[in-house]
C-alpha cells in the first residue's frame, strides 16, 4: 500500500528489512490511532566521545553500558573535567546506536550527579510525553521492531542514525496510563536498589561469619612453594594462582572447621560450548561471561543459538 511505503520512509527505501511484516503490522495498528514521531515528541541529539582519564570523576555512559542502571558506576570509564563532555539531564532517554548485541538497547537516565555520554548513544531530551512511558515503549517488541527497522550497515558495522530515529512512531495513550507506567518503573528501580542493599548485607554477614570481613591481604607479589606441593598437585605454573593472599583466605575458611571443596556439593561441573548463533530469534537463549554480573544475570542483550 502507498501509506506503508510513505510512513517514515523519507529515504524511499525498498529493502526487505524496512518492509518486514512485523513492523508493517505494528505500524498499521499504531497509525490507525493517535500517534506521533520521535521528532515531534523529543529533541534528538548524540553524545560526544571525550578523552578518558584513570583519575577522572565524571562517569561516561557508552553504548555497551546500557542497561547501565543495573551496574556499579565504578565499572564506567570516567573523565576529569566536564569540558567538551555531553552532560546528561535527568529523564534523558538513551538509545545505543552502534555495535552488534548492543545496538537498540534503551535506558532512561534517572541518576543523580554529573554523567556524560558518547557519540554512539542517541539522546532523546525534553519529551512532550511521560519519558518513563516513552522509554518503556521503545524497549518493548513494538519499539524495538521500529528501531531495528532503521538499523543500517553490514554485520559487525551496524548503525542507527539520528536522522532515522526521528521517524519512529509512538502511540499516544492516556496520561493516566503513562503516569501509572512511571509509578511501576520507579517501584522497580526502588526494588533494585533494595536488592543491592540486601545483597551487600548478606555478603557482609558471610565475610564476618568466616572471619574475613576486615581482612587485609598481604601485598607480597611472590610466594615460595615446593614442587610436590604446587605443580605436582595443581598442574598450575602461573604466578597468579600461588599468591599468598589466596593461602591466607583458604586458611581462614578451613579454620571454621566447616570448609569443604565445591565439588563435594555439586552434581555437575562443566564449561559450556560455543553455539552457532542465529538471528531470527527462534532458538535457545545463550548466556556468556558478560551477562554474569555480581548480583544478577542480565538477559537484556543475550543472543540465541541452535
Amino acid at each position: 500500500m502507498k501509506s506503508e511505503y510513505i510512513v517514515g520512509n523519507e529515504f524511499l527505501r525498498l529493502d526487505s528489512e524496512f518492509f518486514n511484516k512485523e513492523s508493517l503490522s505494528f505500524q498499521k495498528t499504531i497509525i490507525s490511532k493517535k500517534y506521533a514521531t520521535l521528532e515531534q515528541l523529543t529533541d534528538i541529539s548524540n553524545g560526544k566521545t571525550p578523552l578518558y582519564d584513570l583519575d577522572g570523576t565524571i562517569p561516561i555512559i557508552r553504548s555497551g553500558d546500557l542497561n547501565y542502571k543495573w551496574l556499579d558506576t565504578s565499572s564506567l570509564l570516567k573523565v576529569k573535567s566536564d569540558k567538551d563532555v555531553f552532560i546528561l539531564n535527568k529523564n534523558d532517554i538513551l538509545i545505543s546506536s552502534i555495535g552488534q548485541g548492543s545496538i537498540g538497547k534503551v535506558d532512561l537516565f534517572f541518576k543523580e550527579g554529573t554523567y556524560g555520554s558518547v557519540s554512539e548513544v542517541t539522546v532523546l531530551r525534553n519529551s512532550k510525553i511521560n519519558p518513563y512511558y516513552l522509554a518503556q515503549y521503545l524497549g518493548t517488541k513494538y519499539g524495538q521492531s521500529f528501531i531495528k527497522r532503521y538499523i543500517t550497515g553490514a554485520t559487525g558495522q551496524v548503525h542507527l542514525n539520528k536522522g532515522s530515529v526521528k521517524n519512529i512512531i509512538v502511540p499516544i495513550i492516556k496520561k493516566s496510563l503513562q503516569d501509572k507506567i512511571e509509578e511501576l518503573v520507579l517501584n522497580s528501580f526502588e526494588n533494585v536498589e533494595k536488592s543491592k542493599e540486601l545483597y551487600a548485607n548478606s555478603k557482609s554477614l558471610l565475610e564476618e561469619s568466616i572471619g574475613i570481613k576486615d581482612l587485609e591481604s598481604t601485598k607480597e607479589l611472590y610466594n615460595i612453594k615446593k614442587f610436590k606441593k604446587s605443580f605436582f598437585i595443581t598442574g598450575r605454573l602461573d604466578a597468579e594462582y600461588y599468591q599468598k593472599k589466596y593461602d591466607e583466605l583458604e586458611k581462614l575458611v578451613l579454620k571454621t572447621g566447616k570448609g569443604i571443596k565445591l565439588s563435594s556439593v555439586l552434581t555437575l561441573t562443566k564449561r559450556g560450548v560455543q553455539p552457532v548463533y542465529i538471528e531470527d530469534g527462534n532458538g535457545l537463549p545463550v548466556l556468556n561471561s558478560k551477562h554474569i554480573r555480581e548480583n544478577l544475570i542480565d538477559f537484556s542483550d543475550n543472543r540465541v543459538g541452535n
